[in-house]
């Protein structure tokens, strides 16, 4: 059954992403992410304009999960809508839980994403996060010195 509420299309997208992401699957993942992408954490904003910078950021925030031990990585949809008539836009929230076993190494934090259907994928565009880059590294020192050094826009 293919799924069409919003917070189904939401839930499943949350889920196939962080699949691919922890097995490392970033050809597949990479397909799930529409550029540029745009992120905002509590301290700063960035938008990356190239898909290979984005897949060098997803690479490195999942091995900072992994140094940490992370073993879990859950994001659940809290609530999702359509942004548009033709639902071809989503606009939701979810919080977001990264755990050793049962044990939490970060508070669970709530994180919105934003959804465009592209063909009959859905791809992330917008990315908000409620807490810091440097409490939550999403934005990885290696892949600032990257979108610096000139490989950006």
């Amino acid at each position: 059954m293919t799924a069409t509420s919003p917070t189904d299309i939401y839930q499943a997208s949350l889920d196939a992403m962080a699949s691919m992401f922890f097995s490392g699957d970033m050809s597949r993942l990479q397909d799930l992410i529409s550029v540029p992408l745009t992120i905002h954490m509590a301290d700063g904003s960035l938008q990356i304009e190239r898909l290979e910078d984005v897949v060098f950021m997803l690479s490195e925030q999942r091995d900072n999960l992994l140094n940490l031990g992370t073993t879990e990585y859950h994001r659940i949809c809290v609530d999702a809508r359509y942004l548009d008539p033709a639902a071809t836009q989503i606009s939701g929230r979810h919080k977001t839980y990264v755990m050793r076993g049962a044990t939490y190494l970060l508070e669970p934090f709530i994180c919105e994403m934003d959804l465009t259907k592209d063909a009959a994928l859905w791809r992330v565009s917008l990315l908000r996060c409620n807490m810091n880059n440097s409490d939550y590294t999403v934005i990885g020192t290696r892949t600032l010195e990257r979108l610096r050094s000139g490989r950006r826009i």
